[in-house]
């Protein structure tokens, strides 16, 4: 009988100058973009002598003027569109986590050029009686060196644990890992996860 450990990839909170650069706060962008506009008008004479010159030489046409004076301002826009791309990225990253669990099984026969993914659905399907597709898991592999007459143990990583148990009767599913001898700590942890569990990341 095939034994079942857990592994849980950890969920963080993004956080301002954690990498000592300033972070982008979503909700606080218009005023931060107003104030470094402001700013660098301010510190910059080069920048305030262009935008006297647009004005003056546009007075007739303020949208001349305006799409003149904009311009003027394209490397701070994209500074501030640099950061918005490696927030989202950040974002991703973290749904991504949260998204992810793994599962460490044992007793599992090696064979040589084994599909795992197959080996896996077929033993929660057939044995356990459940209806878990291949997509939802991300990948699966032994784990360790290959070691002669030894069965190494396999890493199973779900793409949504959760969902990928959202067709499944829950109290019958912990039934039958209980009655398929499954230990009581590692069922203990499925009637935790699948049962009333909410995950939230904060960012900002």
């Amino acid at each position: 009988m095939p034994k079942w450990s857990t592994t849980s990839t950890k969920t963080s909170q993004l956080r301002s100058n954690n990498y000592g650069r300033l972070a982008l706060h979503p909700s606080s962008l218009p005023a931060q973009l107003q104030e470094t506009m402001i700013n660098k008008i301010k510190n910059d004479p080069s920048l305030q002598q262009q935008i006297s010159d647009i004005v003056k030489s546009n007075d007739s046409n303020i949208f001349v003027a305006t799409e003149s004076i904009v311009s003027l301002f394209t490397p701070v826009f994209q500074t501030f569109s640099d950061r918005l791309i490696s927030l989202e990225d950040k974002i991703d990253d973290l749904e991504r986590y949260n998204r992810t669990w793994c599962l460490r099984v044992h007793g599992f026969y090696e064979e040589k050029n084994e599909n795992i993914i197959e080996k896996i659905t077929s033993f929660t399907n057939k044995q356990l009686e459940l209806e878990l597709s291949p997509t939802a898991i991300e990948n699966g592999h032994r784990v360790g060196p290959f070691k002669y007459g030894q069965n190494r143990p396999i890493i199973v990583v779900f793409v949504d644990f959760k969902k990928a148990f959202d067709k499944v009767w829950r109290n019958e599913l912990l039934y039958k890992l209980r009655n398929k001898g499954v230990c009581p700590q590692l069922v203990a942890w499925f009637e935790d996860y699948l049962l009333n569990r909410h995950i939230t990341t904060v960012v900002g």
